[in-house]
């Protein structure tokens, strides 16, 4: 994908990383069976900690459900979201230029591990006026980004940091 040109990439289903002591518990945390946001982890994913003016970012998140028990929670598309920042300011938003997104219930067994499949970042910065025009590139030479993930009301506690040269 040209720096220059808009994404409207969004966030994919996530696939089964590591089931590691996963069960099929019968009750959930919740009692309807839905995810307590307690019980999930979210983490951001960048493939690398520093990238050349050639490479874009591949970014991606991991859902854990941490809990004793089975549970269901919406990975769809509408509820993910990934957001690159430096310092205050936001520069990038997967929902900026979203268009359909999806819902998608997803049983996830104690202790599993999901993985939605990684998406480039161009390294431009994006907002809502921007999806059919043609984007600035974000500042490099160094410059340092975060990336944060959410899911519905959950936000992951920590940040994965890229550098971009």
């Amino acid at each position: 994908m040209a720096a220059a040109t808009p994404s409207t990439t969004t966030p994919a289903k996530p696939t089964p990383r590591d089931t590691s002591a996963a069960t099929d518990a019968p009750t959930a945390s919740a009692a309807n069976g839905t995810c307590a946001p307690s019980d999930i982890t979210l983490k951001p994913i960048a493939d690398k900690n520093a990238y050349t003016s050639l490479q874009q970012p591949q970014i991606s998140m991991s859902i854990t459900n941490t809990s004793t028990s089975a549970c269901s929670i919406d990975l769809g598309s509408s509820q993910q979201t990934l957001t690159i920042t430096s310092g205050a300011e936001t520069y990038w938003s997967s929902k900026d230029c979203q268009v359909n997104g999806t819902h998608q219930n997803v049983k996830i067994t104690a202790g599993q591990t999901l993985t939605t499949p990684a998406i480039a970042w161009d390294r431009t910065r994006s907002t809502t006026a921007t999806c059919n025009k043609t984007r600035s590139s974000v500042p490099a030479g160094g410059a340092s980004y975060h990336l944060s993930v959410s899911v519905g009301s959950i936000k992951s506690a920590t940040s994965a940091l890229m550098i971009l040269n």
